[in-house]
């Protein structure tokens, strides 16, 4: 049988769950720039255009990064069944 987890328990799960949320943000960023640089690359070559749509993909990249890194803060930092919680079944 387990023994009750303490005060010490609880800080090293707080701390694990904090870095497991910056890894992820970070993440997050890298891969929603990095395919929008890609898709924006192949479209310049497949277009034969100068720059162009790598400078778009980026800046949807950029955009959907930040929409991502916001949405996992709110999710991280809201309780579940608060007021900015969409599953409340009140439709």
């Amino acid at each position: 049988m387990r023994e009750p987890r303490g005060p010490k328990d609880e800080a090293s799960r707080e701390f694990f769950r904090s870095i497991g949320l910056v890894t992820q943000i970070g993440l997050t960023v890298v891969v929603a720039i990095g395919l929008g640089f890609a898709a924006g690359f192949y479209v310049d070559r497949w277009l034969d255009t100068d720059h162009t749509f790598l400078i778009v993909g980026i800046l949807f990249g950029i955009g959907a990064a930040f929409w991502n890194v916001y949405r996992l803060l709110l999710k991280g930092f809201i309780p579940p069944g608060s007021a900015g919680d969409d599953d409340s079944g009140d439709d």
